[in-house]
C-alpha cells in the first residue's frame, strides 16, 4: 500500500497548494477593492511590477509576435485560398492564434521573466529576515508585497496579449499582401470579426488575467516558504516556474472546456 499512500499524499498536497493559491488570489482581490490598501508605497510597487512585467517584456513579446503572426496569417490565407472558403481564415486565426497561442506564449514569457524574479526576490527577503522586520514595523506583507504583484501580473499579461495579437495580425497581413495572398485590409478585418464569438468577450481576459494572477500568487508562495540557506533561493525560483506552468496549462484547459462545452 506504500504506492497508494504516496499517491494519496501527492494528490492531497496538490489540492492544498491549489486551494492556498486560490485563497491568495481572492485575498488580493478583496484587498484591492479597499481604498485604504492603496497607500503611496503600495501604488509604487504596483507601478514597478507593471513596468518590469509588461513594459520591459515588450521587445521580446513583439519579436515573437511578428514571427508567429507572419507564419500563422500567411499559412491561414494560403489555406483558405486553397480550399476556396474565405470563412476559414477568421475561424483559424481567432480560434488558433488569439484564443490559444497568444495567451499561452505571453504567459510563458511572464513566467520565465517575472515569475522567477518574484520568487527569487521574496525568497531572498525570507532568508535575510527582511519580511519579519516589516511585520515588526506594522507592515502587512500581504498588502505591501503580494497584492500589488498579483494585480500587476494580471494586468500585464492581459495588456501584453492584446499587443501580441495586434502586432501579429498587422505584420502577418502586410507580409501576405506583399506575397499577393491578401485582399484589402477591410476584407481581412471582416474575416477576423466573423471568426469572433460572444464568448470571446470573457475568454480572452480570463485566459490572461487569471493565469497571470496565479503565476504571481505561486511565486509569492514559493518565495515566502523559503527558509534557511541562500542556496534555496534558486530552488524556490525553479519550483515557482514548474508550478506556475502546471497551473497555466490546467487553467487554460478548464477555460477551453467551459468555452467550447
Amino acid at each position: 500500500m506504500s504506492w497508494c499512500g504516496r499517491l494519496g499524499e501527492a494528490v492531497w498536497n496538490g489540492w492544498r497548494s491549489v486551494a492556498y493559491g486560490a485563497a491568495v488570489m481572492v485575498a488580493a482581490i478583496r484587498l484591492a477593492v479597499c481604498p485604504s490598501t492603496w497607500s503611496a508605497p503600495v501604488r509604487r510597487v504596483l507601478a514597478l511590477q507593471i513596468y518590469f512585467t509588461a513594459i520591459q517584456a515588450i521587445p521580446l513579446a513583439s519579436l515573437l509576435s511578428l514571427i508567429m503572426g507572419v507564419t500563422v496569417v500567411v499559412q491561414g490565407l494560403w489555406l483558405s485560398r486553397l480550399v476556396g472558403d474565405s470563412r476559414l481564415l477568421g475561424a483559424l486565426l481567432v480560434g488558433l492564434f488569439m484564443r490559444e497561442m497568444a495567451p499561452l506564449v505571453v504567459n510563458f514569457i511572464v513566467i520565465g521573466r517575472s515569475g522567477t524574479a518574484i520568487a527569487a526576490e521574496l525568497a531572498a527577503g525570507s532568508v535575510g529576515g527582511d519580511w519579519k522586520t516589516l511585520e515588526a514595523q506594522g507592515v502587512d506583507p500581504m498588502v505591501y508585497l503580494v497584492t500589488p504583484r498579483v494585480l500587476g501580473m494580471g494586468i500585464s499579461v492581459f495588456c501584453l496579449t492584446v499587443l501580441f495579437v495586434a502586432l501579429a495580425f498587422v505584420a502577418g497581413y502586410f507580409v501576405a499582401a506583399v506575397m499577393g495572398l491578401a485582399r484589402t485590409p477591410g476584407h481581412f478585418v471582416t474575416q477576423l470579426l466573423v471568426g469572433l464569438s460572444r464568448s470571446d468577450g470573457w475568454a480572452l481576459p480570463a485566459r490572461t488575467i487569471v493565469p497571470g494572477m496565479a503565476t504571481a500568487a505561486i511565486a509569492c508562495m514559493e518565495g515566502f516558504r523559503t527558509r534557511g540557506q541562500v542556496t534555496e533561493i534558486p530552488q524556490a525560483a525553479t519550483r515557482a516556474v514548474v508550478r506556475a506552468t502546471t497551473a497555466l496549462i490546467l487553467i487554460l484547459a478548464v477555460l477551453t472546456a467551459i468555452q467550447y462545452g
